[in-house]
């Protein structure tokens, strides 16, 4: 017998003694041995990168290798540390340095009469649309248009500012382009605003040297003036009349110019509350002709209540005009509705005097060329502004 053999034998003899002895029982009775932790995953040995803390409820971090569990710290998501936000990222500069004032340009003279930037301002216009509309201040109204073109370079990338009467532009060779934009009777754009170019004479800034808007608009008499009063043996005026609205409106009953809530049709969708509830009618003028002129009519949409008050009542309709043909109160109406009167609008300001009708009436243009149409004379951007189609 070999001594392991002898070992394995000596070791077999030995259970066999515990066995008879009882020491069964006291193994049976010793406590479970506890199971290793589980071992962490590593994250960064220096700042601990723990997910929100709503997601968790907490992560381990390692400062050290020293310690129990090799330096292991448990941190609940209560106590997690707040990382700071990240630096904000500075808007992009655009570069351009602008003169202190207008009054540092001083004119240069121009080889070939032109300028790099003419396009580029004409495609402004083009893209802003048309800004005439009646006014008692065209000179604001022209201050107004031009701030409108020189943001609308600004915005394209180009460096732009307004001057009292024009619009500067930067030449690629730095010098600087003058536009005389806007004109100064209503607010157009003009057919050739190109009036040279001018070299700065002093100091520059990054903030443009914008010329403000001009305020103090002329005092507006009163909407509704108190009628003179009767003189001795005139007979009694009668009973007192339904004031109008307010907004302008003089001649009831007034056309309605936006939906609410209150007056848009069943089943109509909710988004039309707030835009235009009448639309622009047109016919060629005269009547069957062959004739190129096109008769423009601002006609209310379903407001049958309106319509039989100002006569079409047979029978009953819910679209009409704003009155009969010699209504006298009509004019009024489409004044008030149109927030002036009638405007020609060129698909192109150079195309304008193509919109001229022969009859030279305010509500027709000239019909077929397919670059004219008719708008109230709300702003561009007004969102209760109206056109018809291009004719």
């Amino acid at each position: 017998m070999t001594k392991r053999e002898r070992e394995d034998l000596g070791g077999l003899v030995l259970l066999v003694l515990l066995a008879n002895f009882g020491c069964s029982d006291v193994l049976k009775n010793l406590p479970p041995i506890p199971p290793a932790p589980p071992t962490p995953t590593p994250v960064d040995t220096h700042q601990p990168v723990c997910a929100p803390p709503a997601l968790v409820t907490g992560c381990y971090h390692q400062p050290s290798t020293d310690g129990p569990d090799g330096g292991w710290l448990f941190i609940p998501a209560s106590t997690q540390p707040t990382l700071p936000p990240p630096a904000p990222v500075p808007p992009p500069s655009s570069g351009c340095r602008y003169p202190l004032s207008e009054a540092q340009l001083v004119p240069v003279a121009v080889q070939d009469g032109s300028s790099g930037r003419t396009a580029q301002v004409l495609n402004a216009e083009r893209a802003i649309g048309d800004v005439r509309r009646p006014t008692s201040n065209p000179t604001a109204l022209a201050r107004e248009n031009n701030r409108l073109l020189a943001g609308y370079l600004r915005g394209s990338g180009f460096c732009a500012f307004v001057g009292q009467e024009a619009v500067f532009v930067q030449e690629s060779d730095g010098t600087w382009a003058e536009f005389h934009a806007a004109a100064e009777t209503d607010g157009g754009w003009t057919q050739n605003p190109y009036k040279g170019d001018h070299q700065n004479a002093g100091g520059t800034s990054p903030t443009p040297p914008d010329a403000p808007p001009i305020t103090g608009q002329p005092p507006a008499g009163p909407a509704n003036p108190a009628p003179p009063a009767p003189s001795p043996g005139s007979p009694s005026p009668g009973p007192a009349q339904p004031a109008p609205p307010a907004g302008g409106c003089n001649a009831l009953p007034c056309p309605r110019i936006a939906w609410t809530a209150e007056t848009l049709p069943e089943g109509w969708s909710s988004d039309l509350i707030g835009k235009p509830a009448w639309e622009f009618a047109s016919a060629p003028y005269p009547k069957g002709s062959t004739d190129k002129d096109r008769d423009f009519t601002p006609k209310q949409r379903r407001n049958p209540a309106f319509c039989e008050a100002v006569g079409f009542n047979a029978p009953v309709i819910a679209d009409c005009p704003l009155g009969k043909d010699g209504d006298p109160l009509r004019p009024e109406r489409e004044r008030y509705l149109l927030a002036g009167g009638f405007h020609r609008e060129g698909r192109f300001p150079e195309n304008d005097a193509s919109c001229e009708p022969r009859s030279g009436a305010p509500s027709m243009i000239r019909n077929g060329t397919t670059n004219c149409r008719m708008c109230d004379s709300r702003r561009f951007d007004d969102p209760l502004r109206v056109c018809s189609d291009w004719f």
